[in-house]
């Protein structure tokens, strides 16, 4: 669990500071709030938390003997995976880019080498037989280029709608991978 924010509320009076959380305590501190609290005083805390999932197991049926780093690369693609959805439901655009981008990079770099994700694309395997998800791979490595100045001037920044456009089509993608695997 990954606390966001946390408010206190005293007699109708909210804080946003000048107390903390340590479980199981609210611990205050008097100086800042300016007052201390009495027993009978009205106390509501009002926490907002994020779940993150820590699975590492997630996307394993994706990877099969032909990855030299399989252990690593099941690793990487679950926690990239799980990384681009916490960030895409908590409107964290350009991350949630930037992971399902680490998540087809690692499916295409089967030998973990130094090559660019687009010589990655055209030479994978499970990416030729499949036009369409070439292209859906390219279409998110293009959006995770959007991080750098010149890609933001000629594209604008990355949009919700970038973003869940980028999480269908990697989708797609996965399951494109899972059939050509296990089936």
């Amino acid at each position: 669990m990954i606390i966001h924010t946390m408010k206190l509320s005293v007699n109708g009076q909210t804080l946003s500071r000048g107390f903390s959380f340590k479980h199981p305590w609210i611990v205050l501190d008097q100086q800042y709030i300016g007052y201390s609290i009495a027993a009978t005083d009205g106390v509501f805390l009002e926490v907002e938390y994020h779940y993150k999932s820590d699975r590492g197991d997630l996307l394993d049926n994706l990877v099969d003997q032909s990855y030299a780093k399989g252990d690593e690369s099941k690793q990487i693609l679950s926690a990239h995976f799980v990384d681009g959805h916490f960030a895409l439901d908590n409107e964290l655009y350009k991350e949630a880019i930037s992971n399902f981008g680490t998540v087809v990079e690692a499916m295409v770099n089967r030998k973990m080498s130094k090559d660019g994700l687009a010589a990655l694309i055209d030479k994978d395997p499970t990416a030729l037989m499949s036009p369409p998800i070439q292209q859906h791979m390219r279409d998110i490595k293009d959006m995770r280029n959007r991080v750098h100045p010149n890609w933001i001037a000629d594209y604008g920044h990355i949009s919700r709608e970038d973003a869940e456009d980028a999480r269908y089509k990697l989708q797609e993608i996965i399951l494109h991978y899972y059939n050509a695997v296990n089936l």
